[in-house]
């Protein structure tokens, strides 16, 4: 069978599915919501007495029981709550170090899709909805939703709420951001609304969007970070700081790029205020620095420390580990809009050319963890067709696809965002020397990687990076569809377009599984990707801090953190 034919014949096979579907039962109950009645509060800051709008159409698990263990580990369950008491007296500044320095807290800006720049968004910005780890949604800006077939989506919104500049919220801010995410392809935001055919300000507190098609994960789509809701006139008039005026509990006080930025309380917040009255968020580059910073009480938290230092902490009273094992997958991108890159075999030389093993502990030690199949999917994502094998190291097989390459000598090129890729590369490049590939390395700064390695760029060849799931299957289409965020491999298929396409339109969740299958399945015969390894993430905290939702999607959420003061 031709690729046309096998193409056709897979699309109509799935509309079929798609068609009984609808007639019959739908597994999932999960289109509509509307109000139960319930509170809300806890980790989202919601206020009581709202109306909650359902579950999600594909409920997260908690991932598995972190593999680091002592007597202040942590998983991303445990949110402590604060201490009550008269004698209680709480910090009003907290220090935190990031993992990559950022340059933007714009959701309509590329740079905004590493959990360092998320950090700062989700304080910033508020969504109509969040999720809570029990996989329920639970009320932000909107107070209920509903939807009676799954494409069209009403939401009720809060009337008490105001931007950081003093504008009221109402359903027409809702509508610019949606229309305004459609001037920002390739960024987050523009991912998170691009279902949305139509949308509409039925009232000033009503909102209803339209998608082009039915869609069960869209409700997971509109809790990300980068879905927060934005103030069109102060965009328009100052471009910058503007691009950074929500209604969350924080506001941007100070900001120096790529260095840290300050968060003032937002006095004025609708809903639960935070104890904390000021949080300033810093980039550390040095992994031995940061731990210092930690023991020498200049910063309380640090959201990523290094595998040789974490018995400072793992089972010392003075502070708290938190760890997961990350969605998220580091992994080589090749350019498929290379001459040389492109071609099968060069990829495939490269795949047989690495033992992933070595990889993994030249990037972090044991907190990284080599891929148990070949895969190219998200640790704690839902659907992963583990039926895939790793392509095996061997290095005579891999001389073998060279020689029936284009490839004849040329420099190639290997860009690596994050420090701890920046040490593996050191080990890929020798790993490819060995079979006659000739790397030179190209180290940047997470702001630098993301700018030149966005999709549709012609410049680079190898580029290893930080491809971003999450624990819904429908977080790949930032990664695999044409013009997707994440797509720093420039990869387009038609049929895996087709299929990302179509999956989230299946209500029966079987049928969307094998379509999220072959979609790995086609990935990994085509290579345009491929898993380096897992990290293990811990953040260390002193003993004195808490309220912090701990993400295994690393959209870390520190709204609510407080500090008990000594």
């Amino acid at each position: 069978m031709t690729k046309m034919k096998r193409l056709t014949a897979i699309l109509l096979t799935l509309v079929m599915c798609v068609a009984i579907a609808a007639c019959g039962t739908n597994d999932d109950a999960t289109t509509t919501g509307g109000p139960t009645g319930g509170t809300t509060g806890g980790t989202t800051g919601g206020t009581t007495g709202g109306t909650t709008g359902g579950q999600t159409t594909n409920a997260p698990e908690i991932p598995p029981p972190p593999e680091i263990t002592g007597g202040n580990v942590y998983g991303p369950e445990n949110i402590l709550p604060p201490p009550e008491g008269p004698d209680v007296r709480f910090a009003e500044s907290v220090e935190i170090i990031l993992s990559t320095g950022i340059t933007t807290l714009d959701p309509f800006h590329s740079g905004t899709g590493n959990p360092s720049a998320r950090a700062g968004v989700t304080c910033i910005f508020d969504r109509l909805l969040a999720l809570e780890l029990d996989g329920t949604y639970v009320p932000e800006l909107a107070t209920s939703w509903d939807s009676p077939d799954g494409q069209t989506y009403t939401f009720k919104l809060r009337d008490d709420v105001y931007f950081h500049n003093g504008d009221k919220f109402t359903a027409q801010d809702v509508v610019d951001t949606v229309l305004l995410s459609r001037d920002y392809p390739g960024t987050y935001g523009f991912d998170s609304w691009r279902a949305v055919d139509t949308v509409t300000a039925i009232d000033e507190y009503t909102v209803e969007m339209v998608l082009h098609e039915v869609n069960v994960d869209f409700y997971f789509h509109i809790e990300h970070a980068n879905a927060g809701i934005i103030n069109k006139r102060a965009r328009e008039e100052d471009p910058v700081w503007g691009a950074w005026v929500g209604t969350g509990p924080w506001v941007i006080s100070e900001f120096a790029n790529d260095d840290f930025f300050t968060l003032t309380r937002n006095d004025n917040y609708w809903g639960t205020m935070p104890i904390t009255k000021q949080l300033t968020l810093r980039n550390v580059p040095e992994y031995s620095t940061r731990s210092i910073m930690l023991q020498n009480g200049d910063a309380q938290v640090c959201t990523a420390i290094s595998a040789e230092d974490m018995s400072l902490f793992v089972n010392n009273p003075d502070f708290n580990v938190y760890t997961f094992i990350a969605a998220s997958v580091f992994c080589l991108n090749f350019n498929m809009n290379d001459p040389i890159v492109s071609d099968i075999n060069f990829r495939r030389a490269v795949a047989h050319a690495m033992y992933l093993p070595d990889l993994a502990m030249a990037g972090d030690g044991t907190n990284a963890k080599a891929p148990a199949n070949g895969a190219h999917w998200g640790y704690s994502t839902e659907f992963m067709n583990t039926g895939l094998p790793n392509n095996e190291y061997n290095p005579e097989l891999a001389r073998e696809y060279l020689a029936q390459s284009s490839y004849n000598g040329e420099e190639i090129e290997l860009m690596s965002g994050y420090d701890i890729l920046w040490k593996a590369a050191d080990i890929q490049a020798e790993q490819l020397a060995e079979i006659g590939i000739n790397i030179k390395q190209n180290n940047t700064d997470a702001a630098t990687f993301m700018a030149v390695s966005s999709y549709g760029n012609d410049v680079t060849q190898l580029v290893n990076g930080i491809s971003v799931f999450t624990v819904s299957a429908s977080s790949s289409r930032t990664r695999f569809l044409a013009g997707g965020a994440g797509n720093r491999s420039n990869y387009n298929n038609p049929e895996v377009n087709q299929l990302l396409t179509l999956a989230p339109t299946m209500t029966n969740r079987a049928e969307r599984e094998a379509a999220y299958k072959r979609i790995q399945e086609i990935v990994y015969e085509e290579l345009p990707v491929m898993t380096l390894f897992y990290r293990e993430s811990p953040i260390i905290t002193t003993a004195n801090v808490g309220g912090i939702f701990v993400d295994p999607d690393q959209a870390h959420d520190f709204r609510f953190i407080w500090v008990v003061e000594n």
